[in-house]
């Protein structure tokens, strides 16, 4: 690898790597030490690249709060401040965005492609028909009701809204639906 200081090609490289495990080397001429991350923004982190770059992406994809990434990363085991974080967005989001703008340059075009379309629906109005017998879909009683997931959703998304889904004849009022929180790691 070649010498940040004095560019010297024929280094010495050490047996032991960082702490994190990068290469270390030792130059010939200048007797310096100096590692993988030598001359790069990544040089005095004490992190490894991967944590700080998803650090910097979520906060720049998912708008996150400098303090929500900071308690995050601390339920995974990585100990940093929200100061940190605001320090790696200002010195790496640049670089990141210069990345992505190289990867992406003269692929443009005039035709756009819409990924998650949005579909408002009133459900005052939504009624779920069960296929005729004859229908090549299926027949008989397992297509005239609603599926068990169906109904809770549907209730779930009607109390949300101010509003009671239409209900199946003889059908009992479903529970509501409640979301559980998982563990983030």
């Amino acid at each position: 690898m070649q010498c940040p200081q004095c560019q010297l090609v024929q280094t010495k490289e050490h047996p032991e790597p960082t702490e994190l495990g990068y290469r270390r080397f030792r130059c010939r001429r200048c007797d310096r030490e100096f590692n993988e991350r030598t001359g790069t923004p990544f040089n005095r982190l004490q992190y490894p690249r991967a944590v700080v770059g998803l650090v910097v992406l979520w906060r720049l994809r998912y708008e996150l709060r400098l303090y929500n990434l900071a308690e995050m990363f601390l339920e995974c085991g990585f100990v940093f401040t929200h100061e940190t974080v605001r320090i790696w967005e200002a010195t790496f989001a640049p670089l990141l965005a210069d990345r992505l703008r190289t990867h992406r340059y003269g692929q443009g075009s005039r035709r756009w492609h819409i990924d998650e379309p949005v579909i408002k629906v009133d459900l005052a109005d939504l009624t779920l028909e069960a296929p005729a017998p004859s229908s090549p879909v299926g027949s008989g009683h397992a297509h005239a009701r609603r599926p068990p997931l169906l109904r809770r959703t549907l209730a779930g998304a009607g109390a949300a809204v101010g509003r009671a889904p239409i209900p199946e004849p003889g059908a009992k009022t479903p529970p509501p639906v409640v979301a559980s929180a998982g563990p983030r790691c």
